[in-house]
């Protein structure tokens, strides 16, 4: 499972990104509300805005007044959630997320803990991405209901710390072993097929590439010389320097 989190300035904008309002959404109907925290009724997204402003207004002007999570677990894990499972995960995450605290070489504590469970948030499903991968966006308030502001000090370090005892909890392939996984596979493939290959042609290496599953891109200076290409793979993207092309 991916986790992102960072403190950001244009807060109204995301929160319509995440509830699907903005016009950059082309598929809003496949955007659907998981849970609010300490807000009105299922507001829109100027009603979560102007609540959150509430809370903030109580306490000196703060740039960055909203933290943006994005918590993405892999299709594999999620394939037969309903929205209780989703709330479920979301609060499992959340609950990790406030438990850490960052701590720098020096032994000294550098990031706080947060304490999202008495902040205001809204959280929401999204499926309209490529391939329809369901995952998480929310909107969390910096400042807390007791006034005290969100941590967000080595903030993206606490959302993979949470997110990979989350996935070791859950019994999770973590990212980063599938992350090897998927360049060991790519990697093997495009050995295979140059092995199969009676002599060497670009559009023959991109093909046989294709008919595996994967998308190739060739890279090319101003002379129309390759000098790299790119394979995606779902949402896998590994790029191939030139030392790759010499085997």
């Amino acid at each position: 499972m991916i986790a992102k989190a960072k403190a950001i300035s244009h807060s109204i904008n995301d929160i319509r990104y995440i509830t699907g309002e903005s016009q950059h959404k082309k598929h809003p109907e496949k955007i659907y509300r998981v849970l609010d925290n300490l807000l009105p009724s299922e507001p829109d997204a100027m009603g979560i805005w102007n609540s959150m402003q509430l809370t903030l207004s109580q306490h000196r002007p703060i740039k960055n007044s909203v933290i943006r999570i994005e918590l993405s677990p892999s299709p594999e894990h999620t394939q037969f959630y309903d929205m209780e499972d989703w709330q479920k995960l979301w609060h499992d995450f959340a609950e990790e997320f406030d438990k850490q605290v960052i701590i720098g070489k020096d032994g000294k504590v550098r990031s706080y803990q947060t304490n999202l469970a008495n902040s205001k948030y809204s959280v929401w499903l999204h499926t309209e991405s490529k391939g329809e991968v369901p995952h998480l966006h929310a909107a969390v308030c910096r400042l807390d209901e007791n006034g005290n502001i969100n941590n967000d000090h080595n903030i993206h370090i606490r959302a993979m710390a949470a997110a990979n005892n989350i996935t070791k909890r859950r019994g999770w392939v973590q990212a980063s072993d599938i992350s090897k996984q998927n360049k060991q596979e790519i990697t093997d493939a495009c050995m295979n097929t140059l092995r199969s290959m009676d002599r060497f042609d670009w559009n023959d290496y991109v093909e046989r590439l294709k008919q595996c599953g994967y998308d190739v891109m060739l890279q090319k200076d101003s002379q129309d010389i390759v000098r790299g290409y790119s394979i995606t793979v779902s949402y896998t993207h590994l790029r191939a320097h030139e030392t790759v092309l010499d085997l």
